[in-house]
């Protein structure tokens, strides 16, 4: 019985050396196996850092190479501005010598606006005298019964694609008042505007500011006329029937100020019509910024006349 347990126990003992020697030789293997691989991933970073440190060197290389270039160039561009400078300093100097000259053409300049002496171009003033003259010719011929307005017919055809009057005239309504017959125009040639007294009302003062602008017409002509009927209803003093016949005695009305012989029941007569006519121009002109720079610069010339019915005569005043 002792002897069977004796050899079991040996059995155990010697199965239990064998597995411990198998242990302690796999344990070995691993350790060496890590090790390898250890030393293989260490090989690797190795690698890696030296590759990283051979990028950053080179990186550090081109970051030198592009300060260098970009010092170089700042260099350069400081030799070319050095190098302008003087040619700069030659351009300040060359404008310096010219500017007295400059200084006394200005100076020329403000002195002649400060005195007032603007005269207006010579070429303007003889086209409007000319035109005028042209106007008087055509009413001497129509105090004399004689017209010369020619073919109509050709005259309407040519107009067609536009027109280009050189005149505007503001007249009175009355029939007995045409500006085309009292100064023997044919069709185009003038630009007439008619209201009840010639007055100067909004829709009168843009239709001339109209042919000015489109136009280009050079002479604004403001035409009252003896007996007119809408001075005679100002000055009678009477209360119009009506707002709208009203709006026309209350504008005349602001012409008369100040004139005894214009107050309601005077009798002015051709004075009055006067007054009106130049109340009129001033007005024109006044509530005008367009009509008012025109005949500043020369561009636009306003005459002032009136039509003795009798003799069929227009005069300038």
């Amino acid at each position: 019985m002792l002897k069977l347990l004796l050899k079991r126990i040996t059995s155990l003992f010697l199965l239990f050396t064998l597995l411990l020697f198998l242990g302690l030789g796999l344990s070995c293997s691993s350790a060496e196996g890590g090790e390898s691989d250890q030393s293989e991933v260490s090989e690797t970073e190795d690698e890696d850092e030296d590759e990283e440190g051979e990028e950053e060197s080179e990186d550090e290389v081109d970051s030198e190479e592009e300060s260098d270039s970009e010092e170089s160039n700042e260099s350069e561009k400081d030799s070319e501005k050095k190098d302008e400078k003087p040619e700069e300093k030659e351009d300040a100097d060359k404008k310096t010598v010219k500017d007295p000259k400059n200084k006394v053409s200005n100076a020329k300049k403000t002195s002649g606006r400060k005195s007032g002496k603007q005269p207006e171009p010579k070429a303007k003033e003889g086209n409007v005298t000319k035109m005028w003259e042209d106007l008087m010719a055509g009413n001497a011929r129509f105090v004399a019964g004689k017209h010369s307005t020619g073919n109509l017919v050709s005259s309407r055809r040519s107009l067609v694609a536009g027109q280009s009057p050189g005149v505007i005239v503001i007249s009175c309504s009355d029939s007995r008042v045409p500006p085309e017959l009292l100064f023997d125009k044919n069709l185009g040639e003038l630009f007439v505007i008619r209201n009840a007294g010639n007055v100067a009302d909004p829709i009168a003062i843009g239709s001339i500011e109209y042919a000015a602008e489109n136009f280009g017409s050079k002479m604004l002509v403001v035409l009252g006329h003896e007996t007119c009927g809408a001075v005679k209803a100002t000055l009678s003093g009477d209360r119009m029937p009506t707002r709208n016949l009203s709006a026309i005695t209350r504008r005349i009305k602001t012409a008369f100020k100040g004139s005894e012989e214009c107050e309601p029941g005077g009798t002015g007569g051709e004075k009055c019509v006067m007054l009106n006519v130049t109340e009129s121009s001033r007005s024109i002109i006044a509530k005008s910024p367009i009509l008012k720079k025109l005949v500043a610069d020369g561009s636009l010339h306003v005459v002032k006349a009136i039509y003795k019915m009798e003799s069929g005569k227009v005069k300038r005043f």
